[in-house]
């Protein structure tokens, strides 16, 4: 019963609402209209930051997740500079700690669990390596379910890379609007290739598919893989081509 409480909980993440647009007196949250990159960082690192935080949980009370770290000088080296910043959020997960009885509508007590989300910024303009994701020395937080290093996209004068949730890369990225970056479609696709705690990953992409089978056509999901949830592996697990790669 309590897969069922997973799924269940997946689907309220992934078949929810459209991310709505976010808007604030702090400024535009359009990734496209708003070019922070000329500020000096220890001014727009916690505009990003604060920006990323609202749009995690928009429609949640302003404390549900938090602003952990901001880099106070870039600290990433990729390539030849180091230019990238460190952003690192945090949220609490629930945890169910009985399996729920199915004819009640409670789940039964539950554990809060802190999960981290981690952002590594660079100017828009710098050119950077395609492997990118691969080259970032990520923090290497855990999770019971599939965290994934992603290329996010460009938005507010910066090129964003993330280690997350496939969903709330999904969100974030629609949400701030962010251009480029991994094929959401493909991420979704392979996600559906993911064996995480309760098919979490998998069953929050599915809910998504109807959304890019308009934009894009059919499409297939392969065969399942077996994977060690990532807080016992203590690996970075990258998905690529429907398989699961992880990197030391």
């Amino acid at each position: 019963m309590k897969k069922i409480a997973i799924l269940a909980l997946a689907c309220v993440i992934g078949c929810g609402r459209q991310p709505p647009s976010l808007s604030g007196s702090g400024g535009s949250y359009d990734g496209q209209r708003s070019d922070f990159s000329k500020e000096n960082w220890s001014l727009a690192g916690p505009r990003l930051a604060e920006y990323a935080r609202l749009a995690l949980c928009p429609t949640q009370a302003t404390n549900a997740s938090t602003v952990e770290y901001i880099d106070s000088a870039p600290s990433v080296e990729v390539g030849l500079e180091r230019s990238g910043c460190r952003i690192v959020l945090a949220k609490n997960e629930y945890r169910y700690l009985t399996d729920p009885h199915p004819s009640s509508r409670h789940a039964g007590p539950a554990l809060a669990v802190k999960e981290y989300i981690e952002f590594v910024v660079f100017p828009e303009h710098q050119a950077l390596p395609t492997n990118s994701c691969d080259l970032i020395s990520w923090s290497g937080f855990t999770s019971f379910y599939h965290l994934q290093p992603v290329d996010m996209g460009t938005g507010f004068g910066f090129h964003w890379f993330g280690r997350m949730h496939l969903w709330e890369q999904d969100d974030l990225r629609e949400r701030l609007r962010l251009v480029g970056g991994d094929d959401r479609h493909a991420l979704a696709v392979a996600a559906g290739s993911v064996k995480d705690e309760g098919g979490m990953t998998a069953n929050s992409m599915a809910c998504r598919m109807d959304r890019f089978k308009q934009e894009t056509g059919s499409i297939g999901i392969g065969s399942p893989i077996a994977e060690a949830p990532s807080h016992t592996t203590g690996l970075t697990d990258r998905i690529s081509g429907g398989s699961a790669v992880s990197r030391q």
